[in-house]
C-alpha cells in the first residue's frame, strides 16, 4: 500500500474553497485521504434538503404494447402505490455526524409535529437558516418535547405554503387566558416556535392555522377569512380571542428582531398572516427585540402590532392595503389607521406602500379614493425624524394621477429628510418609453419644494409591476 502523502491543511482547504459550488468534485475530494474530507464535508453538507416524495411507481399490472413486428405482446403499465410513512426522524439519524456541518435547512413535508422537529434540532446543532414547508400537527401535551436548557437560535426562519392545526377555536375571556398561562399549548404553531430562542429573521407566507368543526355550540368554527370583501379576522372578537389564549403560552426565551409578512398574493388565494402576528402579539415578550417589520394586514393588527413595537423600531415597510372607508365605519379609529404614529425617533427607514392586487376602474370612486385617503395619512403619521423614506405605488398608474401631490410637497419639506425615493410599479402598456422619461419629469415637477432640497437625492423609479 503506497504511504499517504501530507498535504498542509491551508493548502487542502485553499483547493477546497475553489470548489464551494461543485458538490460532485467536493464528494471526490473527501475520498481523498482522511485529511481532505475534514475539509471537503463541512461544505458538501453545508445546505441540505429534506423533502418528502409524494408518490412511486411501480411495475406491476400488464398492458398490451406493440412489437416491432407488428405483434401484440403483454407489456407492464405504471401504476402508483402509496410511499412508506415518511419519518424524518429515521431520516435524520443517519446524519448525525454530518449534522454539525449543516448550516442550511429545507423541509417540504406532508405533516410534522413539535416533537419531531425538536429531535431534528438535536441533530443540526449549529444551524443558521431553516425553511419549512408542512402542514404542522398538534402534539398532545404528554408528547410534547422538554423544554431545553439552551433553545436554538437562527438567523432566519422561514414559514412558506405552511398550515397549523388549531382545533379550539371558542371565544375566550382575558381571565381565562391569564389562568391558563401555564397550561401546555394547543396551537401547532405555539409549540413549534417554543423550541427556538433568539431569532433574527422570521418570514411567514401563507400561513394560517387549519381546524375546529364549524359547529357554534361545539369547539368554535374555525378560521375563516375573505380578504377581498369581508375580513372576518381579526374583526371577529371570538377569534381574536381564541388566538391570544394560545399565545400568552409561547415560550418566553423566544424573540424576534425582524419580523417580515409582506409579500402576501391575495389573487393567488395566498392567505393573510393576521392569526400569526396575533399569536406574538398575546407574548408580548416575543416582540421585545423587534426593530424591524415588513408588513402588509389588516389595520386592525397592524396598528396593534406598531402600538407594541413602534418606540423602538429602526426599519418599517409597510403596505396599504385596506381603504380608509372600509374599515372607519366599522372601528372608532382616528386618521392614523395603521398606527405609524407610534413609531419612535430610532426609526431610521420607512417603506411605505400602496399596494392592491385587484383590477383598477376606469375611474377613482368614494372606495378607491379611500386607498389614497388611508395612504397619505399613513406617511403623514410617521415620525418627523425619519430621513430615508420610500413611497412607493404598487397599484397601476391611475392612484398616482390623484394623489395629493402639493399637500404631499408642503408635508414632507420641513422634515428632516435626507433621503426620498418614489416608486412606481405599474404595467408597462400604460406608458410608452418617451411617456416613461416625460412621467419622471413631470412628478420631479410636482414636488418642487422637495426637489429643491433634495436634489439628487430625490429618487424616482418606475418599473414594471409583476401581477
Amino acid at each position: 500500500m503506497a504511504a499517504e502523502i501530507s498535504i498542509p491543511g491551508e493548502l487542502v482547504n485553499h483547493i477546497v474553497s475553489y470548489l464551494l459550488d461543485d458538490k460532485a468534485s467536493l464528494r471526490s475530494c473527501s475520498l481523498v485521504a482522511q485529511q481532505w474530507r475534514s475539509f471537503a464535508q463541512p461544505p458538501i453538507f453545508r445546505s441540505i434538503t429534506i423533502e418528502e416524495k409524494t408518490t412511486t411507481k411501480e411495475k406491476n399490472d400488464t398492458k398490451v404494447v406493440q412489437s416491432r413486428k407488428g405483434r401484440k405482446v403483454k407489456g407492464k403499465k405504471d401504476r402508483p402505490i402509496a410511499p412508506a410513512k415518511f419519518d424524518i426522524v429515521k431520516l435524520v439519524s443517519v446524519l448525525t455526524t454530518a449534522g454539525q456541518y449543516v448550516r442550511d435547512l429545507e423541509i417540504i413535508c406532508g405533516s410534522l409535529d413539535a416533537s419531531e422537529m425538536a429531535k431534528v434540532l438535536d441533530t443540526f446543532t449549529d444551524l443558521e437558516r431553516l425553511t419549512v414547508k408542512a402542514n404542522l400537527v398538534e402534539v398532545s401535551s404528554r408528547d410534547l418535547p422538554t423544554p431545553r436548557s439552551q433553545p436554538t437560535s437562527l438567523k432566519e426562519l422561514h414559514l412558506r405554503g405552511f398550515t397549523f392545526e388549531m382545533n379550539d377555536w371558542m371565544p375566550k375571556s382575558s381571565s381565562h387566558s391569564k389562568d391558563r398561562r401555564n397550561s401546555p399549548a394547543k396551537c401547532a404553531l405555539v409549540q413549534f416556535l417554543s423550541l427556538f430562542g433568539e431569532v433574527d429573521t422570521i418570514t411567514t407566507e401563507d400561513v394560517y392555522p387549519v381546524g375546529g368543526t364549524g359547529a357554534p355550540n361545539g369547539d368554535g368554527a374555525g378560521y375563516s377569512v375573505c380578504r377581498c370583501c369581508h375580513p372576518v379576522y381579526p374583526e371577529d372578537s371570538g377569534q381574536r380571542s381564541a388566538v391570544r389564549a394560545e399565545g400568552i403560552k409561547l415560550s418566553h426565551r423566544f424573540s424576534v428582531r425582524r419580523l417580515v409578512t409582506a409579500g402576501t398574493n391575495y389573487c393567488k388565494d395566498q392567505q393573510g398572516q393576521e392569526v400569526v402576528l396575533d399569536l406574538l402579539l398575546a407574548s408580548q415578550k416575543s416582540l421585545r427585540a423587534v426593530r424591524e417589520l415588513e408588513i402588509d394586514e389588516h389595520p386592525v393588527i397592524t396598528r396593534e402590532l406598531l402600538e407594541a413595537t413602534g418606540p423602538q423600531l429602526e426599519r418599517l415597510r409597510l403596505s396599504v392595503t385596506f381603504p380608509a372607508l372600509q374599515v372607519a365605519h366599522r372601528k372608532n379609529v382616528s386618521q392614523d389607521l395603521y398606527g405609524t404614529s407610534f413609531c419612535g425617533p430610532d426609526l431610521a427607514y420607512a417603506h411605505i406602500c400602496l399596494h392592491h392586487n385587484f383590477a383598477m376602474p376606469d375611474n377613482i370612486d368614494d372606495y378607491w379614493r379611500g386607498y389614497i385617503v388611508a395612504f397619505q395619512d399613513t406617511i403623514k403619521a410617521l415620525p418627523p425624524t425619519v430621513p430615508h423614506l420610500v413611497v412607493e405605488f404598487n397599484c397601476g398608474k391611475l392612484m398616482s394621477d390623484h394623489f395629493d401631490w402639493h399637500s404631499f410637497d408642503g408635508m414632507l419639506v420641513g422634515r428632516d429628510l435626507v433621503q426620498l425615493e418614489l416608486v412606481f410599479k405599474i404595467r408597462t402598456y400604460e406608458l410608452t418609453k418617451v411617456e416613461h422619461k416625460q412621467f419622471i419629469i413631470s412628478t420631479r415637477r410636482s414636488v418642487p419644494q422637495l426637489a429643491r432640497k433634495l436634489g439628487g437625492n430625490l429618487k424616482i423609479h418606475v418599473m414594471d409591476r409583476d401581477w
